[in-house]
């Protein structure tokens, strides 16, 4: 009995570790974007890297806010991919940007005086330009965002397209890599990104 409750505390734990950080590794920029020329080729044990953005959005003219994360869909399968924190991304994410940005809204977006209409079509204010939305699916939860927060997940060039003369950021990078490659990576990024911040998820 002590064995099978120590296992099960071990993959609740585990699960919380996915949740948390969104990829074996992340890195969080200084108070903000990273560096527009860092050069994540240089991130020594990394096998696969993905850029993300977040920041908050308002839904059209005075609407709430609501908790924004726009990654690089594809690259981020290939962080995730094969393991416990793959979140199922949907295909519309990977997709060429046509029309209305493709998103997943949460559950919480969803409910309460502020709820959001996951049928209808969607104008999000993000970084004071607005963006056609329409929500492809929703989720209790997203890694690295709270769970049961509002927010909303759409692929971040995707998000580009709809903005061209206005550049996207890149605020984290989440980094598959070995558990042991932690403390390379985070000496590494403090090179190049004074401030910035590793987190693991097995640490």
């Amino acid at each position: 009995l002590a064995a099978a409750t120590g296992a099960h505390l071990g993959r609740a734990a585990a699960d919380v570790a996915w949740q948390d950080v969104g990829a074996p590794c992340r890195l969080d920029g200084p108070n903000g974007p990273l560096p527009a020329r860092f050069d994540r080729a240089a991130l020594a044990g990394a096998t696969a890297v993905a850029g993300a953005y977040r920041t908050s959005a308002t839904v059209g003219l005075g609407g709430p806010t609501i908790d924004t994360l726009a990654v690089d869909a594809g690259d981020y399968q290939a962080v995730v991919a094969g393991t416990p924190g793959d979140p199922g991304l949907p295909a519309e994410l990977f997709q060429p940007a046509t029309g209305a940005v493709p998103v997943i809204l949460s559950t919480a977006a969803t409910t309460g005086p502020s709820a959001i209409d996951p049928s209808a079509p969607l104008e999000l204010i993000i970084d004071g330009l607005p963006v056609p939305a329409r929500a492809v699916a929703t989720r209790e939860a997203f890694p690295s965002l709270p769970v049961g927060g509002r927010f909303v997940v759409l692929d971040r060039g995707q998000l580009q397209a709809s903005r061209p003369d206005s550049p996207v950021a890149t605020s984290s990078l989440y980094i598959r890599a070995g558990d042991e490659a932690a403390a390379a990576l985070r000496a590494g990024a403090a090179q190049q990104a004074p401030g910035s911040v590793l987190v693991g998820r097995a640490e």
